[in-house]
């Protein structure tokens, strides 16, 4: 049986590919990673692991070469969906363990047709045009929040050219027509996975992700749901029918050139 969390693999390994087209930024495929080098932030310059890697010392190598095109380009992350990997001896720092999780598709069966927005006083909409996409991009930002990208400049982290990718969809809850909170969708033909769910603090407390993360599934019964949680957001995903597939591990070195 293929591992649950090649999916989260896969999907993540898409989105960020597909980013980087958006953006510009190299890549360089592989059987086991994607590398993406965007040259600005940790943030942007990601590994995307999408298959258990066994060799350390070879994926070191590989992106070493890679990265060494952009030798003043920032840190970099690896994502490892499967926590098997330790890079402690080659520099690198675990930002992040985290559980990898998925949901079996079909409806959110425990709430039922309630009208969860009438009732919630939350309304969820999709984002289409730029004016929208800020919005979500200022809530994700500054509901996580991203330091490294406040105070928030439209663009920076969801570029308008991200509305043309397929697939791909940003959510914007909003509460007494004020922006509540966002989220982002990525359907990829076997999955849809769950990335950057974040509500405003002036707005926490009130359901909001809760709603926000109701509709997405709704809109995308047809295939399994993937998503990498937060502490905060645990318990909120294990109540709408996640399974802990395992912990998923983050790893962290503030300049590429110590890969050398």
């Amino acid at each position: 049986m293929t591992d649950p969390r090649d999916l989260i693999a896969e999907n993540a390994a898409a989105l960020h590919e597909a980013m980087a087209a958006v953006s510009g930024a190299r890549t360089d495929r592989r059987p086991e990673w994607l590398a993406v080098d965007a040259g600005v932030s940790p943030r942007r310059n990601r590994v995307l692991l999408t298959a258990p890697v066994e060799d350390a010392e070879r994926l070191v190598a590989g992106l070493r070469d890679f990265y060494a095109g952009n030798p003043r380009g920032g840190g970099i992350r690896i994502e490892d969906p499967y926590g098997t990997l330790d890079l402690a001896p080659y520099g690198f720092r675990r930002a992040w363990r985290m559980p990898a999780m998925m949901r079996q598709p079909g409806p959110v069966d425990a709430l039922g047709d309630v009208d969860l927005e009438a009732t919630s006083g939350v309304a969820v909409f999709r984002v289409f045009d730029e004016e929208e996409l800020a919005d979500a991009e200022r809530a994700i930002v500054d509901g996580f929040p991203y330091p490294d990208l406040r105070p928030v400049r439209p663009g920076l982290f969801a570029p308008a050219g991200l509305l043309a990718v397929p697939g791909l969809a940003f959510w914007v809850g909003q509460r007494s027509y004020e922006v509540a909170g966002a989220g982002v969708t990525f359907h990829n033909g076997s999955s849809v996975g769950v990335y950057w769910l974040a509500t405003l603090a002036e707005h926490r407390h009130r359901g909001v992700a809760r709603v926000i993360l109701t509709m997405m599934l709704r809109r995308n019964p047809d295939v399994p749901a993937v998503l990498t949680a937060t502490d905060a957001g645990l318990a909120l995903y294990t109540s709408l029918g996640f399974a802990h597939l395992g912990d998923a591990s983050w790893w962290d070195v503030a300049d590429r050139a110590t890969l050398s």
